[in-house]
C-alpha cells in the first residue's frame, strides 16, 4: 500500500491510498487496510474510485470505510453505494458490458473522524448490503484492478489534527439578581438545575 498526499487550496490534504497486491485484481467485497503511521484526521467525504468489472449486465458497488481498533474491534465510519448501470445517468440507465472494466466514483457519505494511530483504516467493497441494497438477481463475479496510476483507490479528506490553540475565554461575569421578576404559582430557588447533573 502506498499513500501520497497533496495539499488542496481550504487547507484540506486528500491522502490517496493505493493498493498492490500480487496480481491486478482482487475479488469484491475483500476488506482492505491501510495503517497509519499517525492519528488521521477524516473530515467531509471519502471516495472510492473503483476500476470495476463484472461478468453481468448489472451490478452494485458499495463501499464501506471502517475504523478496526487493534483489539480488533471495528467501527463503521461512512460509506455509500453506486448502481453499475446508473455510473452515468441516474435518469438514463445502460447496462454494463460483461467484462469490460468501468472507472466508477462513490462519494461516500459526510464524516468526521479521527483514526487514532495503531488503528487500521478497512475499506470493504461489496455487491449488496442487505436489506438496505439487495443484490441483483443475475450469478455473477465482480473485480477490482489494483495498482499503477489507474489502479482502484480511496481518497480520505484529511485536516490537521493539531490546529491552532483553542481561544481563551474570560471567565463568566456575576449575574445580577433581578427584582422586577416575580414568581407566581411554581417556586424555583435554582438549585433544580445542580440536582440534575
Amino acid at each position: 500500500m502506498d499513500s501520497h498526499e497533496r495539499r488542496s487550496p481550504a487547507g484540506c490534504n486528500f491522502v490517496r491510498v493505493r493498493w498492490r497486491a500480487s496480481g491486478r485484481e482482487v475479488p469484491c467485497s475483500a476488506g482492505i487496510f491501510a495503517l497509519p503511521q499517525r492519528r488521521r484526521n477524516c473530515d467531509g467525504r471519502p471516495r472510492a474510485l473503483l476500476q470495476a468489472s463484472a461478468t453481468a449486465p448489472l451490478a452494485d458497488w458499495i463501499a464501506r470505510l471502517s475504523d478496526v481498533a487493534p483489539d480488533g474491534e471495528v467501527t463503521q465510519i461512512t460509506g455509500a453505494g453506486i448502481n453499475g448501470a446508473q455510473r452515468e445517468s441516474m435518469s438514463d440507465p445502460k447496462d454494463l458490458v460483461p467484462g469490460k472494466v468501468y472507472p466508477l466514483d462513490i462519494e461516500m457519505h459526510l464524516t468526521s473522524w479521527v483514526f487514532p494511530k495503531g488503528h487500521r483504516i478497512r475499506i470493504s467493497i461489496s455487491n449488496a448490503l442487505w436489506p438496505m441494497i439487495l443484490p441483483t438477481p443475475y450469478a455473477m463475479t465482480t473485480s477490482l484492478q489494483l495498482g499503477g496510476e489507474t489502479g482502484s483507490r480511496v481518497l480520505l479528506p484529511v485536516v490537521p489534527v493539531h490546529g491552532s490553540r483553542a481561544p481563551e475565554f474570560s471567565p463568566p461575569q456575576p449575574m445580577e439578581e433581578r427584582t422586577d421578576i416575580k414568581n407566581e404559582g411554581f417556586p424555583w430557588d435554582g438549585d433544580m438545575v445542580q440536582s440534575c447533573r
